[in-house]
């Protein structure tokens, strides 16, 4: 009699494991699922663009395209990118519908960093110190190629929001990146800071 008993044990517990499987399967399916949005008012003023590097050469603004991503499952992410002869540029902000998933998306961003050298054939990126102190979690990087400094990146994350930067064919100094990390996060907060000091920092080709 104990037999029947444990069969059903056992169809209980494979059922539960493939209903938690199919449960996971279709989360990421629904995470990496998305449609494209026209750009909503003000999201050209969002995410940072090549004219706050000091760089306003009427050419490269024309170059640089936009996109409006909403997720299955509470994302939007809004992305700019310049890819010119001269400079490579992307700028992604990632608003999730809680913390937990910023969260993730920051860990996902920062894997992402790590791999980006995996095979040698792409650009190093060297952690800067100190690291940048404005955000829940941060890192900020010179991209190098080489040994020689071409660009910089960061990642920073702040209560629901990330923002993703990268940038190649620039040199970037420590002030600038810290100052357009602290307009753009601030902004997130719906605080309105001054626009970058027109004396301030510039980034100079690699």
């Amino acid at each position: 009699m104990a037999k029947p008993k444990r069969i059903t044990v056992v169809l209980s517990v494979v059922v539960s494991a493939l209903l938690l499987v199919s449960f996971y399967g279709v989360m990421i399916y629904a995470e990496a699922i998305g449609s494209a949005e026209p750009l909503a008012e003000g999201d050209r003023e969002r995410v940072p663009t090549i004219e706050d590097l000091a760089i306003v050469e009427p050419s490269l603004v024309a170059e640089a395209t936009w996109s409006r991503t909403r997720f299955l499952i509470g994302r939007v992410e809004l992305e700019y990118r310049l890819d010119a002869p001269e400079v490579f540029m992307l700028a992604r902000l990632t608003s999730a519908d809680s913390e937990s998933g910023a969260r993730r998306e920051f860990i996902r961003a920062r894997e992402a960093n790590d791999t980006l050298d995996l095979f040698g054939r792409g650009p190093e990126l060297r952690a800067r110190e100190p690291g940048y102190a404005g955000a829940d979690e941060a890192d900020i990087f010179t991209v190098e190629r080489d040994g020689e400094p071409v660009g910089a990146a960061a990642l920073a994350r702040r209560g629901r929001h990330v923002l993703e930067l990268h940038v190649d064919g620039l040199v970037i100094p420590d002030e600038l990146l810290h100052a357009i990390l602290d307009r753009y996060l601030d902004r997130y907060l719906d605080r309105d800071l001054d626009a970058l000091d027109d004396e301030g920092p510039r980034a100079t080709a690699s």
